[in-house]
């Protein structure tokens, strides 16, 4: 298997792995709910935290600079509806929403966002906040 997110390859019978999530990886994501907003900025990839609803309740400086959308324009707004509309179909939207209603662990899968300078492809993982949230975390492929 090869990591989506640090892109190793990690042998099978190596220890836990969870849904293209290296051992290594799984661990260090499960203690994103933990880290301050400083901590949350500093991560080398996209952090969008939403609640149930899809209201964007965090936004860090790595996704902004993916998204090309700072965060004064995200914040408090529907992630579905007003900021990503190409996520409001099942396999990402129904997929969270699936995800928020259950104790899962993360989740990581393939997704193309299709930005107006062309399509993005990355790897999208959910990680519950253990406050009816999830992270979303987007790792450019």
């Amino acid at each position: 298997m090869i990591c989506a997110w640090c892109s190793n390859s990690d042998d099978a019978e190596s220890g836990e792995q969870s849904h293209g999530i290296c051992a290594q990886c799984f661990k260090r994501i499960l203690g994103i709910p933990l880290l301050d907003e400083a901590d949350l900025d500093a991560l080398p990839f996209g952090l969008i935290e939403v609640d149930s609803a899809g209201c964007v309740l965090r936004y860090n400086s790595a996704e902004q600079v993916l998204s090309g959308k700072p965060s004064a324009d995200v914040v408090g707004k529907n992630f579905f509806t007003e900021i990503a509309p190409c996520t409001a179909i099942e396999s990402f939207r129904g997929r969270l929403s699936s995800f928020l209603a259950s104790d899962a662990e993360p989740e990581s899968f393939q997704f193309a966002f299709p930005f107006p300078t062309g399509t993005v492809n990355v790897s999208i993982a959910f990680v519950n906040s253990g406050r009816g949230s999830s992270f979303v975390l987007v790792k450019r492929n």
